[in-house]
């Protein structure tokens, strides 16, 4: 179900460059079913509450709290980046204020996950999937049978016009809406589809539903239909984007302006990075979901337009709330308190936790009003899990006696000092590293350097080998030195030992999370 929802919120952004670089419904699809054939099985079988907690026992509780930070910004700037989405949406078809809709919307989802936990949590998501399917499904005969969707445009490109610019009857034979990869920008488009197939597995939200399935089996099965589910959701969002792509929005703009009598005209803006979805001049291309369904769909079906798009936005922003919570709580707050001598507290913790998700909520909801680049956060947040967390996470799944807490660190600051050094435009970062193709700013390309290379999957590789090396020196030096190597668990033997109802790794998550929340 959490791959399934994904689905229909594809970079639309991006679909005025084509299909081909529309690469999220394909490469978390993808992701799903790696997760579900390599890690979710793997990590049911063992019990574990949280992502972090195979990164604890193997590393030590302080290198898997610091391991903590990368997941949780990233849930975070997703949250975020979500509502933003929603807020712009609602704006688009009903005309709500943005900030209004955003903190409505986020103040809904904090309520019943504080009071639900997990079990609300997935008691709305079956709602919101059904919900999803009947709106995107409705739309689209919808969107097809309008009279400004030009059918031949879609399937065979531009009208031919003449020297009057009459069309010829004649069409340039190439379908715009799939766009092209050149020998340039290869590279680029290998590298993040790379990352969103193994930078998205390790994020909570998905191990949440994994450690919350029934059985070990089940866990795996189901990351597999989610990851099957994913791709057969993006094919009406897909569809969309094309007729998109094939309207004549200048006449949609042109004839809504004389039949509400306004004094001005709308239209799809130009070379816009971030706007909030609507402008005075105009609808940002991120929006071109929303537009079309207010445009070129009876207002009914718009309705149910906006249903699909709201249920997939509260269905992730619900999970990325209590995810990073989860983690706080038991991967940061716990483990310090232990080391502190207090004992965890089955009266405290499960108060700290719904403290964490009031928190959580009013930083998603701050940093959705207040910051334009929200997106761009999450991006580069995304570039950090996958190369921190990935090679941390599968070495501590499938090679833990080969690493250890010092590998560990190094690889973290490793991670870290190489993706700022490659730059960040958004942040004002100047490319210290020039990967090879590297492209300086310039007028052409937006005043912002382009790295051309497929620079995040050489940096995860060599936070890789950094891991493993750094791990294997550190071993080798004590064993000289006549000193014993931490085996997997000997640096947290405390750590499954607590008092408390709610073991780390010794329950079911959806059993835990019951306890921590009650329903």
């Amino acid at each position: 179900m959490k791959g399934t929802h994904k689905g229909p919120r594809t970079d639309y952004g991006q679909m005025f460059r084509g299909l081909l670089w529309v690469q999220a419904p394909i490469g978390y699809s993808i992701s799903l079913l790696v997760g579900g054939l390599f890690f979710a099985k793997r990590m049911r079988e063992r019990e574990y509450t949280t992502m972090v907690d195979p990164l604890q026992q193997t590393y030590g509780k302080v290198p898997g709290a610091l391991l903590v930070l990368p997941a949780v910004m990233g849930e975070l700037f997703w949250s975020a980046a979500v509502l933003s989405a929603l807020g712009s949406t609602l704006a688009v078809i009903i005309g709500l204020p943005l900030n209004a809709t955003i903190i409505v919307s986020a103040s809904i989802c904090v309520v019943y996950t504080l009071f639900g936990g997990l079990y609300a949590v997935a008691y709305t998501d079956v709602a919101q999937l059904l919900l999803i399917i009947l709106g995107l499904f409705m739309a689209l005969p919808n969107i097809f049978q309008s009279e400004y969707v030009d059918i031949n445009v879609m399937w065979s490109g531009a009208k031919v016009l003449d020297d009057n610019g009459t069309h010829t009857g004649a069409y340039a034979g190439k379908a715009e809406w799939l766009g092209e990869i050149t020998a340039q920008d290869a590279p680029r488009w290998t590298d993040n589809f790379i990352m969103l197939i193994f930078g998205g597995l390790p994020w909570q939200a998905y191990f949440q539903r994994v450690l919350s399935a029934k059985t070990a089996k089940n866990a795996q099965v189901q990351s597999i239909l989610a990851g099957i589910g994913c791709m057969l959701m993006a094919i009406p969002s897909i569809f969309i984007g094309a007729a998109a792509k094939a309207t004549d929005w200048d006449a949609v703009f042109s004839d809504y302006s004389t039949a509400n009598n306004l004094s001005y005209t709308m239209k799809i803006l130009d070379n816009v990075k971030h706007c909030d979805g609507v402008r005075a001049d105009g609808y940002c291309p991120f929006s071109i979901v929303p537009v079309v369904f207010k445009y070129l769909c009876y207002p009914t079906i718009a309705y149910f337009g906006l249903g699909a798009v709201s249920a997939s936005v509260m269905s992730s922003a619900d999970s990325s709330l209590l995810s990073i919570s989860t983690l706080l709580t038991l991967n940061v707050f716990v483990p310090v308190q232990e080391a502190l001598g207090y004992p965890e507290n089955d009266k405290v913790t499960p108060k700290v936790l719904k403290g964490f998700i009031c928190i959580v909520g009013v930083m998603a909801t701050t940093m959705a009003v207040k910051l334009k680049s929200v997106y761009k956060l999450f991006h580069m947040s995304g570039d950090i899990v996958y190369a921190l967390l990935f090679p941390q996470l599968t070495a501590a799944m499938y090679m833990p006696n080969h690493v250890n807490w010092f590998g560990s660190y190094a690889a973290f600051f490793t991670g870290v000092l190489l993706r700022f050094l490659s730059g960040e435009p958004f942040l004002g970062l100047d490319a210290i590293i020039h990967w090879p193709g590297f492209e300086p700013a310039s007028e052409e390309n937006g005043h912002e350097h382009k790295q051309h290379f497929m620079f995040r999957t050489i940096t995860m590789l060599i936070v890789f080998m950094t891991l493993i090396l750094a791990s294997k020196t550190y071993a080798f030096i004590q064993r000289r030195r006549g000193k014993e190597v931490y085996k997997q668990g000997q640096q947290t033997e405390s750590y499954f030992d607590s008092d408390s109802d709610v073991k780390v790794g010794s329950l079911e998550f959806l059993e835990s999370t019951a306890k921590i929340i009650p329903k």
